[in-house]
Formats: C-alpha cells, sequence, structure tokens
C-alpha cells in the first residue's frame, strides 16, 4: 500500500500546480487586456494626432497663400526691393 506521507505529498504537488497554472492564467489574461487597452488608447491617439495633421495643413496652406499674396505672387506685382537695389533691374 501507499503510505499517507506520499498521498500527501502528491496531494499537495497537485495542489500547488493548479495554484501555479491558475496564477500563469490570471496573469496572461491580465497582460491580454492591458495590451488590448493600451492598443485601443494608441489607435485612439492616432486618430485624434491625424485629425491635428489635417488642421495643421490647412493652417499652412492658409499661410503659404497669405504669404504668397503677400509677396505679390498672386496679384502678379513684384514685391518692393525684389528687383534689386535702389530701383536697379536684377540681373
Amino acid at each position: 500500500m501507499t503510505d499517507t506521507n506520499q498521498i500527501d505529498l502528491q496531494s499537495l504537488r497537485i495542489q500547488a500546480g493548479y495554484q501555479a497554472g491558475h496564477s500563469m492564467d490570471t496573469l496572461i489574461r491580465s497582460y491580454a487586456q492591458n495590451t488590448a487597452g493600451a492598443l485601443a488608447v494608441a489607435e485612439a491617439q492616432k486618430v485624434v494626432a491625424e485629425e491635428q495633421i489635417a488642421e495643421l495643413k490647412k493652417k499652412v496652406a492658409k499661410l503659404e497663400a497669405t504669404l504668397a499674396e503677400a509677396r505679390g505672387e498672386v496679384s502678379g506685382e513684384p514685391m518692393a526691393g525684389k528687383a534689386g537695389k535702389a530701383g536697379k533691374p536684377a540681373r
């Protein structure tokens, strides 16, 4: 027959294995949930950043148009001093 101490030791090993497996399962599930949450946050931040980029591109386009108009490029008139110093033609 099997000694009672051996049965108790086997039972403890089985319980320890089960608890270790349960702990690993809990850790893996937590990690997966944290990773999924982090990915969702990153995706949301990406969308916000893309919207900000689009807005900045619009602002840059407006500024470039304003600058071009200030230089006379839009109206076809040369900018003062663009042709050269003191009214001399550019070479």
